[in-house]
């Protein structure tokens, strides 16, 4: 995740581009966030069993 926060702060902020775009990369980049984390919590809630 710091590798993509770097790539933003390096590319995306200081490029001359509009705000809206910027609102879009930020928006994108909150979805996939959300989806990183989401089936982050899928996969370990089906391995997360405990057999005793």
């Amino acid at each position: 995740m710091f590798v993509i926060a770097g790539i933003i702060e390096g590319f995306i902020t200081p490029a001359a581009i509009s705000l809206e775009m910027k609102y879009a990369v930020a928006l994108l980049t909150l979805f996939g966030l959300i989806l990183y984390v989401g089936i982050g919590k899928m996969v370990w809630s089906k391995t997360d069993t405990i057999h005793l």
